[in-house]
């Protein structure tokens, strides 16, 4: 699935299948593996569709203790951290 796309000197696209497309299934493979591993003796981190802070709680609601954020790093830069963890806490904040 590993695929490189340069338009000139610039990379446009890198990698297979990412973000939203693998959202549904990273989610479930999450909540298996959260059902099937000891919490206290192996941390999981979810990855994959993780595009702001409504991603990023579902995932720690499913079992993940943080987060790898790939695709929406290369669509919007390094502020997407920022804004996601801000996004995060105001909607734990309201809740």
């Amino acid at each position: 699935l590993a695929f490189q796309e340069v338009e000139g000197a610039e990379v446009k696209h890198v990698g297979g299948m990412s973000g939203a497309d693998l959202a549904p299934d990273s989610k479930r493979v999450l909540e298996g593996l959260a059902r099937a591993v000891d919490p206290m003796r192996i941390r999981l981190l979810a990855c994959g569709g993780i595009e702001g802070g409504e991603h990023l709680l579902d995932r720690l609601e499913r079992g993940a203790v943080g987060a790898a954020i790939g695709t929406a790093f290369f669509q919007s830069g390094a502020r997407i951290f920022s804004d996601t963890y801000a996004e995060a806490l105001a909607r734990l904040e309201a809740a």
